[in-house]
């Protein structure tokens, strides 16, 4: 939901990756959390820079919980198969994306 500051509405736009860039705001998430489920696990950048919940969201938006869950998995699967996460906090991560609250 669009929101407003000093009658202006700050808009994220793209540059030539067409990734999305707000100019604005710089995201920063710490830890894996999903909805209402944090993990504990720290979200930590890989050698190309990205997250896993960078590399999640970008398989968004998702229609489902199955969509979210299929979309960690497979994250979590490359991820793990490079050396981090542990096998321990991939299931982790699963679990809390399984168990996290989706909106309908």
């Amino acid at each position: 939901m669009p929101f407003t500051a000093n009658g202006l509405t700050p808009v994220p736009f793209h540059i030539d990756t067409t990734d999305s860039y707000h100019m604005y705001f710089k995201r920063a998430e710490p830890e894996f959390v999903f909805g209402d489920r944090a993990t504990g696990i720290e979200n930590r950048p890989g050698a190309d820079g990205l997250t896993v919940l960078d590399e999640v969201r970008d398989q968004g938006p998702f229609q489902d919980r199955g969509g979210l869950v299929r979309a960690v998995t497979q994250v979590a699967d490359a991820r793990t198969a490079a050396g981090e996460p542990t096998e321990r906090q991939r299931a982790q991560l699963i679990e809390a994306a399984a168990r996290a609250h989706f909106p309908a």
